[in-house]
């Protein structure tokens, strides 16, 4: 466990966010990158690709060293390319994970789930 000023300043010192993980469900941390402005490398699994829009975001990769570099190399060669997806990062959550858009889109699946039962 790392304070919230720590991981703050951590995020801050970044470049790239890369966390190709195998197993995540929703991926918050690649939020709390975004809200740093970074460009995340992602997992290229289907939770993964739902959050992290390939090029436009972020990257996926494979959890493979070689996957992983590949990914890494393409955003530190094209630092313009990495900003722009930081800062898309940013605007997403801004306008989509925001509390009050997750509070409105979880009431609307227990909704549906109501009136389906």
């Amino acid at each position: 466990m790392v304070s919230e000023e720590d991981k703050a300043l951590a995020y801050a010192r970044a470049s790239i966010f890369a966390m190709p993980s195998d197993h995540e469900t929703f991926g918050h941390t690649y939020l709390e990158a975004w809200r740093a402005g970074l460009p995340v490398i992602a997992g290229d699994i289907a939770p993964l690709r739902e959050i992290v829009r390939e090029g436009v975001d972020g990257l996926h990769a494979r959890n493979e060293p070689r996957a992983i570099a590949d990914a890494v190399l393409t955003l530190l060669r094209d630092p313009k390319r990495a900003a722009a997806m930081g800062e898309s990062g940013r605007a997403r959550v801004d306008s989509v994970f925001t509390w009050p858009v997750v509070a409105r889109k979880t009431e609307a699946a227990y909704r549906s789930s109501i009136e389906r039962a």
